[in-house]
């Protein structure tokens, strides 16, 4: 049975991904904003958790050798490490974020760009091959050159 946390996440998911279908493009843009700050919060949180980081700093055992910059997540924290979505949410946020790089709006298909890090960062590793997959096919099969940006730039 999921978490109440989890439900909590899917119910902010599930008003994102309404958002996302609506005509106009102001709340297209307030759906991405808010996709962004929770994926910023939840992904932020969990890696700090991850991490041993606490109050911004990391631990020694994170630092790496080069000027005192914490180490970036290992691939087993890359992709899947906050779980923060039951499979299905998880499947139908990957398909809105890529249709969304495709909004009329340039300023909601810039912001869903900006989404594709952090959103990476708490899929599960599965997911994250086919947001990429999405991507490519975008950037290979796109004629509009916005598309073939957007696909270049997550």
């Amino acid at each position: 049975m999921p978490s109440s946390g989890s439900v909590n996440n899917n119910v902010s998911f599930m008003s994102i991904l309404d958002s996302f279908s609506n005509s106009d493009k102001d709340i297209r843009y307030m759906g991405a904003s808010d996709l962004l700050a929770l994926l910023e919060n939840r992904g932020a949180a969990h890696y700090a958790d991850n991490n041993n980081i606490s109050g911004g700093r990391s631990s020694a055992a994170n630092v790496s050798s080069g000027g005192g910059r914490s180490s970036a997540p290992s691939s087993a924290q890359a992709g899947g490490g906050a779980q923060l979505l039951d499979a299905d949410t998880e499947r139908r946020l990957t398909r809105a974020v890529l249709d969304q790089l495709d909004d009329p709006s340039g300023d909601v298909s810039n912001l869903v760009v900006r989404c594709l890090g952090p959103l990476a960062l708490v899929m599960h590793a599965q997911r994250v091959e086919e947001l990429a997959k999405g991507l490519c096919d975008k950037l290979l099969s796109s004629s509009a050159d916005t598309t073939r940006e957007n696909g270049a730039l997550g």
